[in-house]
């Protein structure tokens, strides 16, 4: 087989990637040199990216993509550029939910809508679904 994609690395973006185009019709081949997805292969992923995983997950049942949420930090001195609508937390807000930063010198937290694969569910699933798409 000619592939019409060849994905290097077959870990969370490879794999998903290979799995995408294999959806939409292309043939797939992976370059790996682990095996597909493995238990190091996790990360977050930004709720941007949530529809076309959500896509996936219709095709081929749960990936192992889970609600979080992630803590922005800035220093006293700092000035960030914080999307608008983004909503601050209260010291009392996020000293509760990150002990470390109790005394840190702060100049604000923000939680930003986030959501983390799990590297055991993301291992089988994925190798499970690339392997039924033809990949």
């Amino acid at each position: 087989m000619i592939p019409d994609l060849l994905v290097v690395g077959a870990g969370l973006a490879g794999g998903l990637l290979a799995l995408e185009a294999a959806d939409r019709g292309a043939k797939v081949c992976i370059i790996s040199t682990a095996p597909m997805a493995t238990p190091i292969s996790y990360g977050g992923v930004q709720l941007a990216a949530l529809e076309q995983w959500q896509r996936l997950e219709k095709r081929h049942g749960f990936l192992g993509l889970e609600p979080a949420e992630l803590l922005l930090y800035w220093l006293e001195d700092q000035k960030p550029n914080i999307p608008p609508g983004t909503q601050r937390l209260e010291p009392s807000q996020w000293r509760g939910l990150e002990p470390l930063l109790v005394d840190a010198p702060l100049g604000g937290v923000v939680a930003m809508p986030y959501a983390r694969v799990d590297p055991l569910v993301l291992t089988e699933k994925l190798t499970k679904a690339l392997a039924a798409a033809g990949v």
